[in-house]
């Protein structure tokens, strides 16, 4: 981040400033962020998909589905203008993702459809293809098709280990120790999901820290120990707090209400589910 602050001191670059938003999104920074993105949007040779793609993944992060989505959609218009096969992919991964976070597993679904109708008989795009089999492992694991969700997540995993994405790795292992958590293989996934932890922590990727807490956190409460479910919960809850990521905030409030709940404090329950 201080090389890019340095950068632009000398020169307004639109690439310099794309890669500080990148740099300020992992770190959970959004008003440093969005100030950047303003900047980003200013530069007459920033490409379009370069813009609108990044102000979708702030406007996800702030639970801003709306906005997200049509940003991620104007990214993908621009990338279909310019015959733009990677951009198109990561833009209906992205529109996938989000569909499924809201319960629109239909859209979901064609979304990734059409994503990899893009990437037939194509070479070169590891990442991409990545992103679609990660998400596609979450939409069968939702449906409880967990045979086909650890086989898609396990393709995932594989490309993004063969192209060094240690960030995207640790979210697929997030994502395989939850499948394995449904089918009550416990230990595989504390396993996945420390794994994914001490990755996050040494890239710096607060969001996704606080999301393999709250993972840790539930895993904690379903095995029946409270005590360290509220530790790590309140750890999670902390850091989404400071990174303001609405929808995960959500998620460990509602975790912590059903662990005040199965421990009686009912009155510290409805507050964390209100």
């Amino acid at each position: 981040l201080n090389y890019y602050d340095r950068a632009l001191t000398l020169a307004s670059r639109w690439n310099w400033l794309a890669a500080k938003a990148d740099v300020l999104h992992i770190l959970g920074r959004r008003d440093e962020e969005s100030a950047t993105l303003e900047l980003l949007a200013q530069q007459p040779e920033a490409p379009p998909f370069e813009v609108h793609f990044r102000w979708g993944e702030y406007f996800e992060s702030m639970g801003q589905y709306p906005r997200a989505e049509e940003a991620v959609q104007r990214a993908l218009d621009a990338a279909r203008q310019l015959a733009d096969l990677r951009g198109q992919v990561r833009s209906l991964a992205r529109l996938g993702l989000m569909a499924w976070r809201q319960g629109d597993y239909e859209a979901a679904s064609q979304h990734y459809q059409q994503a990899l109708d893009v990437l037939t008989d194509q070479a070169g795009y590891e990442s991409e293809e990545a992103d679609v089999r990660y998400g596609m492992g979450l939409l069968f694991r939702q449906q409880g098709e967990y045979t086909m969700a650890g086989r898609q997540l396990s393709a995932a995993l594989a490309l993004h280990q063969q192209t060094g994405n240690r960030q995207e790795e640790a979210r697929t292992l997030m994502a395989q120790g939850g499948v394995d958590f449904l089918r009550r293989s416990y230990d595989d996934a504390l396993s996945a999901y420390r794994q994914a932890l001490t990755t996050r922590r040494t890239v710096g990727d607060r969001s996704g820290e606080s999301a393999s807490l709250l993972s840790l956190g539930q895993a904690s409460r379903s095995l029946g120990d409270h005590a360290e479910a509220e530790k790590l919960l309140h750890s999670a809850l902390e850091i989404q707090q400071a990174i303001h990521d609405r929808w995960l905030e959500s998620l460990v409030w509602n975790e912590l209400g059903v662990v005040y709940m199965l421990v009686g404090r009912y009155a510290s329950a409805e507050e964390a589910l209100n």
